[in-house]
């Protein structure tokens, strides 16, 4: 029973991170191109902005998560 709840989470929580890979991709995209046209900043800039798009990139399914809920007892399992 518990080996089945946890294979459900499993796939729930990596569907949403499937389906915010465009997301991610797109932040990232941004965030160079945003670096490219300011110019050349100090390397601690560069981590900070890189750093702070990786967490956001993280938290992506996270944030989709609370945004649709918690919902296993919906999730179909073959």
């Amino acid at each position: 029973m518990t080996a089945l709840h946890f294979q459900t989470v499993a796939q729930v929580v990596a569907g949403h991170g499937l389906n915010t890979l465009l997301e991610g991709m797109a932040l990232a995209a941004v965030c160079w191109a945003a670096l490219r046209c300011f110019g050349s900043r100090s390397s601690m800039t560069r981590f900070a902005v890189w750093f702070a798009t990786l967490l956001v990139i993280a938290a992506l399914p996270l944030l989709t998560f609370a945004g649709k809920g918690w919902s296993i007892a919906n999730t179909h399992v073959p």
